[in-house]
């Protein structure tokens, strides 16, 4: 198989933007693998399974969802950080000062 990219100039522009592509897409898939998400928790289920929802996003916490609450109780009207993964499988749900919602 050849060098795809060893064509004529009026592919190299295509060539460029695939290479690029690929670095830019394999450069967010490990950006992305995790990130995190802060918002007021409007509201949550009584246990820790079930669906949070912080700012304006819900998420569906389940068994191996773990709880910070070193900085307080996670209740309605705090602010909440959700560490997850690139398919929002949460890691950690944690209570954060105010001030990381409202900067």
């Amino acid at each position: 198989m050849g060098n795809q990219c060893a064509q004529p100039i009026q592919k190299l522009t295509r060539c460029v933007s695939l290479t690029l592509g690929g670095i830019l897409v394999l450069t967010g898939a490990v950006l992305a693998d995790e990130g995190s998400y802060y918002g007021i928790l409007r509201n949550r289920p009584t246990g820790i399974t079930g669906t949070w929802i912080i700012g304006d996003r819900s998420f569906q916490a389940d068994q191996r969802t773990r709880l910070d609450e070193e900085d307080g109780p996670l209740k309605v009207g705090v602010c909440a950080e959700v560490k997850y993964d690139d398919e929002d499988r949460h890691l950690e749900i944690e209570r954060q000062p105010m001030s990381k919602c409202h900067p």
